[in-house]
């Protein structure tokens, strides 16, 4: 399983709050090697699975598409 957290920084002390919480849940659970992206008006928290599976996060250039669960497409997964 791999994990995603998503909050809006409209409040700043808000969105750090919910980011130190959501880290700090993400490593209770075992996920590591975790990234986060500044997104205009949004902050992300991604943890890629914890025993392997396809890309769940993608990032070219200014592109970035992130995903919770699995995605299949065409029946293809990962990049």
């Amino acid at each position: 399983m791999a994990g995603l957290f998503l909050v809006q920084t409209r409040d700043g002390a808000f969105a750090e709050a919910a980011l130190t919480e959501a880290r700090t849940q993400f490593a209770r659970h075992g996920f590591s090697g975790c990234t986060e992206h500044d997104l205009p008006g949004w902050r992300l928290l991604h943890a890629p699975y914890i025993l392997g599976g396809p890309e769940t996060l993608l990032v070219e250039g200014d592109d970035l598409v992130a995903i919770a669960g699995t995605l299949t497409c065409d029946g293809k997964m990962g990049r």
